[in-house]
């Protein structure tokens, strides 16, 4: 019963990314680049920077709501709580996702049940 439930959720996620190499490869044909290049634009140069920029932005905003009202009330200690909050979990994704990585190289792209 649980191996037919996690095949399901293999086979939804297998569709849906499946979907999502179709729709890049049919951008990438548009704009006249390899999948590859399309690849490493949109997850390696523009996600890290608009992430980095978001993330920038609420520092700085952050910094400046506790300049502005220096008597910190208790609606801007919220702001600046959730804030820092989304700061940290920010940093726990990108630990998570560099272990995933670095487990996937380590492992050499084989699956649970040793196939490549």
């Amino acid at each position: 019963m649980i191996a037919e439930k996690i095949a399901n959720v293999t086979n939804s996620f297998d569709k849906l990314c499946n979907n999502c190499i179709d729709v890049l490869e049919g951008l990438s044909k548009d704009i006249g680049m390899s999948y590859g290049e399309l690849n490493v634009w949109l997850f390696v140069i523009i996600q890290p920077a608009l992430i980095l920029i978001f993330f920038t932005t609420t520092v700085i905003l952050t910094i400046r709501l506790y300049r502005k009202n220096k008597d910190f009330k208790r609606g801007n200690l919220i702001t600046a709580s959730i804030s820092t909050i989304v700061i940290i979990a920010f940093v726990i994704a990108m630990l998570l996702a560099a272990a995933y990585v670095f487990l996937i190289l380590a492992i050499g792209g084989k699956g649970i049940d040793g196939t490549v």
